[in-house]
């Protein structure tokens, strides 16, 4: 990933791997969306190769404290399961 201040994009290293600015993937609505291997969220619509990727763009994914608030109702106390 390329960044202000970091090697610009299309910086090629012997290994192969070139830096890109954006997204490295298309990515189709309701894909997971990886970053460095781990699932950060859902793409909310299509994100194509070389997009711009922030957290308007994506749903996060839901936590445990954030299911057991959307399944109680106000004032039920919450239980480890």
């Amino acid at each position: 990933m390329v960044n202000d201040f970091g090697l610009p994009a299309g910086t090629r290293f012997d290994c192969g791997l070139t830096l890109r600015e954006g997204c490295a993937v298309d990515i189709a609505e309701g894909a997971p969306v990886l970053r460095y291997g781990e699932v950060i969220g859902y793409a909310v619509s299509p994100i194509l190769s070389g997009d711009w990727v922030d957290e308007a763009r994506i749903r996060m994914r839901a936590t445990w404290v954030t299911r057991q608030l959307t399944e109680h109702s106000p004032g039920t106390r919450l239980r480890a399961t």
